[in-house]
């Protein structure tokens, strides 16, 4: 059973067994006031441990966690990721495409060289109908329309087209001892078998089509080589252009290798700050939390003493916010029940017929 004393208000528990008799009487520890005590007296309030109450729900340090650090973890560490993914698809686009456009561009420019040089031709023939093609090599001025640069490697040529007596034959080329040999011969032992049917192939197309004609081959060298063939009107010439395509392709390969060291960069950046923000986070919830959380308690300890008759329990926390402007309250609360106690012991002591 539990007594209060009507004087501080601090509260016993007592075994009703080691009370002898219906009445009896105790002496108060904190104002030596004497508390009647009645064995029939009901048991108006049970004892609560304050220390083993399990509270409902999650916990204010829970709360905090999943508040101020693991919602915006999720939320900064999703943006992050999606921000590398969408930098890491952008960087793979512009590779490809840029790729793609200058390949395309270096076609352009091979299949240009070779209708310029076409039309060069044709005019110049055009102009000098007695020059025959055993002496193409001899006259510089053909030679320097018909054999012009390609590229940083490749350069045109003049082939004549097979006929009944000759097959495909040189014409005009670089090196003199290559002109008058045939051209398939010529080109074969430099070609491994697949890639000699390939580069067959294309002078089969143009000669069957008698249109301009484009196409890739490699080399010994595993290099790919691009292919422009365009007939030379009025005649049975025709001219090649070919060089390595990766003559153009190359800058923008050291382009998309820079890009692609940028985008590393940046992701390595990202990750690093995306980790230094989880850290920093989760750091100061960490302090924060636990600092309110102490708050909390000890002004819980605080009134849980008080409300079972520690009337000399006082809070000692210092704080400038609303957990300051809270211990303040309760303090006042505090020095007003005191207060009210110590007026109500005044009245009973000044009534007559007090025994003390």
């Amino acid at each position: 059973m539990i007594v209060t004393c009507e004087d501080c208000g601090k509260r016993y528990q007592l075994d009703p067994l080691l009370i002898k008799g219906n009445n009896a009487k105790a002496i108060c520890r904190n104002c030596k006031h004497i508390i009647p005590i009645s064995k029939s007296e009901p048991v108006k309030k049970k004892i609560v441990d304050f220390t083993t109450l399990k509270r409902k729900g999650l916990g204010l340090r829970v709360k905090i966690f999943l508040l101020f650090f693991l919602v915006p973890i999720v939320l900064f560490g999703g943006s992050g990721f999606l921000f590398i993914d969408q930098l890491n698809k952008l960087s793979a686009i512009i590779s490809e495409k840029g790729s793609n456009v200058v390949t395309t561009l270096a076609e352009s420019i091979i299949n240009e060289k070779a209708y310029a040089v076409a039309h060069e031709v044709t005019r110049y023939l055009k102009n000098h109908p007695t020059l025959t093609q055993e002496n193409f090599f001899y006259d510089k001025e053909f030679m320097e329309v018909a054999v012009q640069k390609v590229g940083e490697t490749g350069y045109t040529v003049v082939n004549s087209a097979p006929t009944k007596n000759e097959p495909w034959k040189i014409r005009a080329h670089p090196r003199k001892d290559l002109i008058g040999s045939e051209i398939l011969g010529a080109i074969k032992a430099r070609l491994n078998e697949r890639d000699f049917i390939r580069f067959k192939k294309l002078h089969d197309t143009a000669f069957n089509t008698n249109q301009i004609t484009t196409g890739y081959y490699r080399f010994l060298d595993g290099k790919e080589k691009y292919l422009a063939m365009v007939p030379v009107k009025g005649t049975n010439y025709w001219v090649l252009s070919t060089t390595y395509i990766d003559e153009f392709t190359l800058p923008m390969q050291a382009l998309q290798k820079e890009a692609n060291l940028i985008t590393n960069s940046t992701v390595r950046i990202v990750i690093i700050n995306l980790a230094v923000a989880i850290l920093l986070v989760a750091f100061i919830s960490f302090i924060y939390g636990l600092k309110l959380v102490n708050s909390i308690r000890v002004l819980t300890d605080v009134t849980n003493r008080f409300s079972v008759g520690e009337m000399n329990a006082s809070i000692n926390l210092k704080a400038k916010d609303e957990i300051g402007d809270l211990a303040e309250a309760i303090t006042r609360m505090q020095e007003s029940i005191r207060w009210a106690f110590k007026r109500s012991n005044c009245r009973r002591n000044s009534q007559p017929g007090n025994g003390k």
